[in-house]
């Protein structure tokens, strides 16, 4: 199958990190990253959508995603391991990548063993769109060694393929998923390339895999390796009864020609629910066993998470939750799980966001390895956080990572006026705030003295009418008040506690200490 190349342009604008603005009563956030925990980053004049989180092995994080037309381009940026940019990376820390002269989305990102990065996305050739592959060298320069020009477009004649997800093999072979349709129909993409970029012909004899589910769409939303080189792909296929999904498992051969012994056919579809069955997610448990989450409702609305773990030969285990399935319901709204991540004691981080009507929030959900919630991890095993200055502010989490001292980082994009931001927030192993740090603002409240005895201040100038709510270290509500620009509190014992402190649409959270 032919393939095409085509020419790469840097360009780099600078990134702008925002105020403390965070709600953090049930579920708080890692203060000594970026700005109170948060990172906002605007990379382009246009709407920014983040979509892939990486840590590398130095501890600096990556995000990846695109802007929004009229033009479209990948986005890449690097934060050293406090949230600050990378100044070593790009221009002040960030990449624009411009695979083309059309509409281009990086949805995926991957790291190799020697650090160079590889994106994963779909450009618009004029007439439908095409997969197109990236890598980068560790400092974010085009790798030429890949393709020549550091990218490779990937296209099915006659038909869009988008990427959704990509992973690397042991051997630096990449494999890059995702759904390819023309008119009403949709198919499993599945493509492999080698090191080079060149398409692996011994993969089903022209790098290129369709798999039709069911007759009407599918899509792989993710994808793995398993450690025998097997690959299987996780996503959604139309029911059988014709309406709407169910959750879809492939697996193949390392040849791409489907895994017969994977429950007779390679071939795995569940129902969870009666109604709208979405899987987003796949995880390979060190046993053997593959976890997808995603959402499902049994209506057309209150959609929950949904978790189902199988056992390796394609069958449900029957030793999570309730016949190998977990449904979460986070706060009586709409819940959608994007992403997961497999701690080393097998618990199992799923997050997502939350649809509450008027905004979106970040939600992250801990499960133990039977699939009961975690009640270690923040509110009985759930951190649902409003972010944004404004109740009416959405945010929407698209990708989650590990650090290797537990903390978890997770991406995605708010909505701001003029245009979207990424924003990448980070969280204690608990999913509740660390506080050993706390920034310093001119114009911003007052607690004195600080550590103090018992007794402190809380004064905002220039501010009048705000309100002061403080937490203990395990998210109790302690004290509330609203206040004219001073009051004075008391607090019962010795701890840090946390103060949020609001005005209008504005929250600002300080920390106290009390010797």
């Amino acid at each position: 199958m032919d393939f095409c190349v085509n020419r790469f342009v840097i360009v780099c604008f600078g990134i702008f990190l925002n105020p403390i603005q965070a709600d953090s009563q049930s579920g708080m956030f890692d203060l000594s990253f970026g700005t109170g925990g948060t990172v906002y980053t605007d990379c382009s004049a246009a709407d920014d959508f983040a979509s892939a989180v990486k840590i590398q092995s130095d501890g600096k994080i990556l995000v990846a995603g695109f802007s929004q037309l009229p033009t479209g381009d990948f986005e890449l940026v690097r934060y050293n391991s406090d949230g600050t940019p990378d100044a070593t990376f790009g221009s002040d820390g960030l990449i624009i990548a411009d695979a083309g002269s059309n509409y281009d989305e990086c949805r995926a990102m991957e790291l190799q063993d020697d650090g160079k990065i590889v994106l994963a996305g779909n450009w618009f050739n004029g007439t439908d769109y095409d997969v197109v592959v990236m890598r980068l060298n560790a400092d974010g320069s085009l790798d030429n060694s890949f393709d020549v020009d550091g990218m490779v477009k990937i296209p099915v004649g006659g038909r869009s393929e988008i990427a959704y997800a990509a992973v690397v093999q042991a051997d630096g072979r990449i494999v890059i998923s995702g759904e390819s349709y023309v008119a009403d129909e949709s198919d499993f993409f599945l493509a492999r390339v080698h090191t080079d970029g060149s398409l692996d012909l011994a993969f089903d004899s022209d790098g290129i895999v369709l798999t039709s589910v069911l007759p009407s769409g599918e899509a792989a939303n993710s994808v793995a390796i398993q450690s025998d080189d097997k690959i299987v792909v996780a996503g959604y296929c139309i029911a059988e009864t014709g309406s709407w999904y169910d959750f879809a498992l492939i697996r193949y051969n390392s040849d791409g020609s489907l895994d017969n012994s994977f429950d007779g056919d390679g071939i795995v579809v569940t129902t969870v629910d009666d109604y709208y069955d979405m899987g987003t997610s796949l995880l390979i448990q060190n046993d053997g066993k593959l976890v997808v989450s995603g959402s499902s409702s049994a209506e057309e609305t209150d959609f929950d998470f949904a978790v189902v773990r199988y056992n390796s030969d394609g069958s449900l285990d029957n030793t999570f939750g309730v016949g190998g399935k977990v449904k979460t319901d986070i706060e009586n709204s709409d819940d959608f799980a994007t992403c997961s991540a497999l701690q080393d004691d097998d618990k199992i981080v799923v997050a997502g966001y939350s649809d509450k009507g008027f905004n979106n929030d970040f939600v992250i959900v801990r499960y133990n390895n039977d699939g009961s919630l975690d009640n270690t991890f923040g509110v009985e095993g759930i951190v649902n956080n409003s972010i944004g200055t404004s109740i009416w502010s959405d945010e929407y989490a698209t990708d989650v990572a590990l650090q290797t001292d537990g903390k978890i980082v997770l991406t995605g994009y708010m909505r701001f006026v003029p245009d979207d931001q990424f924003l990448t927030v980070r969280y204690n192993d608990t999913g509740f705030i660390d506080l050993s740090f706390v920034d310093v603002e001119m114009n911003a409240p007052s607690i004195s003295p600080n550590p103090s005895s018992s007794i402190v201040n809380v004064e905002w100038k220039g501010q009048k009418n705000f309100h002061l709510a403080i937490y203990n270290s395990i998210g109790d509500l302690v004290f509330e008040q609203s206040t004219d620009q001073q009051v004075e509190v008391s607090l019962p014992e010795s701890g840090v506690y946390l103060a949020k402190i609001r005005t209008g649409e504005s929250v600002i959270t300080r920390k106290i200490v009390i010797q």
